[in-house]
């Protein structure tokens, strides 16, 4: 990821162009926001470097293939139903929701399903 990258090796990056890179990997990577304003760890900057130099070694692999391959076993499944449930609550701020619907709603349907 180029953002990374500049902001790895690059010493004289204006302000304001450091905000924005910053703001590429906060989106990225998901962290708080307000983040941009803050140091990133090099750690994640190391990360976002690595995830692009795999990808030029032709080792890619799509996200939707990443993400149906991590969802293999029922408990994963419902991890990242009540995940993606919660992410669905905190950005959309829905304001009617069905009576008796919440992240961990029918859950229990996956415990049916694994014993078949």
């Amino acid at each position: 990821m180029n953002a990374a990258k500049a902001l790895l090796y690059q010493k004289k990056i204006p302000d304001y162009r450091l905000k924005e890179l910053r703001a590429i990997l906060v989106e990225f990577y998901d962290l708080v926001p307000g983040a941009e304003n803050n140091e990133i760890s090099n750690d994640i900057l190391m990360d976002a470097v690595n995830l692009e130099i795999a990808n030029r070694r032709g080792k890619v692999v799509s996200h939707g293939l990443k993400v149906v391959s991590s969802l293999t076993s029922p408990v994963s499944l419902v991890n990242f139903e009540v995940m993606w449930r919660e992410h669905f609550v905190k950005q959309m701020q829905p304001k009617f929701l069905p009576v008796g619907w919440d992240t961990h709603h029918r859950i229990d349907r996956y415990s049916v399903m694994s014993m078949e």
